[in-house]
Parts: C-alpha cells; structure tokens; sequence
C-alpha cells in the first residue's frame, strides 16, 4: 500500500488530517510498516476519497521495479549518486549532460555527485540516463548497496 499512497500523492500529514491518525501512526502505514486489516484498508480508502482497489491492487512489473528502485535510492542516496557519478565519467558524460538527461539542474547534479544529495533518484529518469550512457539498466546504479530488510528503515534502528 506505501506504492499506492506515494503514486496518489497521500502525504502521511494527508494520512493523519484525513482519517484523523497520529502522526507517528500514519507515517508507519505510509512507509509500509503496519499490517492493516480488511477493514482498516476501507476505513482508510473512505476517509481519502478513493477506491479501495487504489489503495490495494497488486503493482504490476513496471511498478515494482519503480518502487523497489526507489526505497533502494531512497534510503541510500549518497551511494546512489555515487554510482551515477562513477558510470557518468567513465562515459565521458559531462554533469549538465547528465541533469539535462535526469531532468535537474546542473547544481543539483554537482551536489549530489560530491555526495551531498537533496534529491532521490527515481528508475524512470536513471533508466534514461543508463541508457544513454551504455550501461543497461538503471538498476546498475544500485550495485553495490545492499538491503538487508527492504521493508525497515534506517530510523528504525
């Protein structure tokens, strides 16, 4: 459900103001770290105005690539662009290629390739910038950055 609250826009301070949820609660459902019955999921769904299928529907392949993609980068971003950074020289790309590509500025790039990122990568912007610098797979960029518990969080340690 953490795909599906992400993919709607469903802040966890639209979580806690729509179904009336403390704050700590709703940032637990929208990292994926609460089981929720049948009836909570309805409870939920009618409090946020959408269909329950919205909330609940199996992601398809594309979309479990985006959002396995994403809690990787997400959770991990300075070795992330570290990554992009050490496949963007060896292919001789310069950083404003490499923004243009990704779709930011060129000071963000330059930020985050010096290991100091405000911005997440997400798989459909690296899948561009992978394949335009021969690499395959945006997936490429997360060599390396193992995930022992895709479903924790560094701050809950």
């Amino acid at each position: 459900m953490a795909y599906h609250l992400h993919r709607l826009g469903i802040s966890t301070t639209a979580l806690t103001a729509a179904a009336g949820l403390h704050r700590v609660e709703a940032l637990h459902i929208r990292n994926g770290r609460s089981e929720l019955s049948v009836k909570d999921l309805g409870f939920l769904a009618d409090a946020l105005r959408v269909p329950l299928e919205a909330l609940t529907r199996l992601l398809d392949d594309g979309e479990r690539l985006d959002w396995d993609f994403y809690r990787v980068s997400g959770r991990h971003p300075a070795a992330v662009w570290a990554n992009v950074r050490k496949h963007v020289r060896a292919a001789g790309m310069s950083n404003a290629a490499a923004a243009q590509l990704l779709g930011f500025k060129r000071p963000n790039i330059v930020r985050a390739f010096s290991g100091r990122p405000r911005h997440i990568l997400y798989r459909p912007p690296g899948q561009t910038l992978a394949e335009a610098i021969g690499v395959g797979d945006a997936e490429v960029f997360l060599d390396g950055i193992a995930m022992a518990d895709p479903h924790r969080s560094p701050r809950d340690e």
